[in-house]
């Protein structure tokens, strides 16, 4: 398949779409089905929450426990896969408590079903997974769609990512802040294959953005609920995309990650911008 760089390179205008734990208005995030569905939208990848069990086995779930999405207050630490999966999960958030046919995925899961067809993001709730999940996408041949997002918050982080990313042969997304004190500027240095830009205000995007894709560096924004400053958020782009999406694309943003992947691509459409 093509690799998410490839995939990446393929939108020069913003246009790559990243879903948000998956396309899950209809299906549980962080499913196997939310990965279709975001297949089904024609996303370039989807970001996937990975926790581990307690008898080794690496499982797609955001939240400590499965009480959100299962009904039972089982912390994946303390569990075996056995147990994560005894329950099925709810519908989309959880908030419905409508049960589907959709257990607990495993990363390997993931992986299979997403080989040729979606880049997968990984994000890891438990830092000191990295290990396990660097083999596990070693193992599964995945190391091309793949990519791990994760933090840096000094020039020893960036250096260990790297160096990570060239070793291991699986792309690295570095979340870091633009602002006042500019970027590390250790991430010129040491390339990430993305970051994953955090930011207050646009007039810290923008410059932040053009250094990074200067360097050659793929730049990524999310508009999730709570992870923006208000007025950026998927919320907000229901009703102006162009004042949202568009002033990111204008910024220089050439990924978005949203928890609404339907609606972005459409309005990429809308606007002639090739998704």
């Amino acid at each position: 398949m093509h690799s998410y760089r490839t995939l990446l390179a393929a939108h020069p205008a913003g246009a790559a779409v990243i879903a948000h734990r998956g396309a899950w208005h209809r299906a549980p995030e962080n499913s196997l089905a939310s990965i279709r569905d975001a297949i089904a939208l024609g996303c370039t990848a989807a970001s996937v929450d990975v926790r581990g069990t307690r008898d080794g086995h690496l499982i797609l779930l955001r939240d400590d426990t499965a009480l959100r999405m299962t009904g039972a207050a089982l912390r994946p630490a303390w569990s075996t896969l056995a147990e994560m999966r005894a329950r099925p999960l709810f519908r989309a958030d959880g908030a419905t408590r409508r049960t589907t046919a959709e257990r607990v995925p495993t990363l390997t899961e993931a992986l299979d079903l997403a080989r040729g067809r979606i880049a997968l993001e990984l994000d890891l709730r438990d830092p000191s997974l990295l290990p396990n999940a660097v083999a596990c996408v070693q193992a599964a041949g995945a190391e091309g769609f793949a990519a791990l997002r994760m933090q840096v918050g000094s020039t020893a982080d960036v250096r260990r990512l790297a160096r990570l990313q060239q070793d291991s042969g699986i792309a690295v997304v570095a979340v870091a802040r633009a602002g006042q004190g500019g970027l590390p500027e250790a991430l010129l240095h040491h390339p990430p294959f993305m970051v994953d830009l955090e930011f207050q205000r646009l007039e810290d995007l923008r410059p932040a953005a053009r250094t990074l894709r200067r360097a050659g560096i793929a730049v990524r924004v999310g508009t999730v609920e709570g992870s923006r400053p208000a007025g950026l958020t998927d919320r907000d782009a229901r009703w102006a995309g162009d004042a949202v999406w568009g002033q990111l694309l204008a910024a220089g943003v050439g990924a978005i990650q949203t928890d609404e992947p339907a609606r972005l691509r459409g309005w990429l459409r809308a606007v002639g911008v090739a998704a």
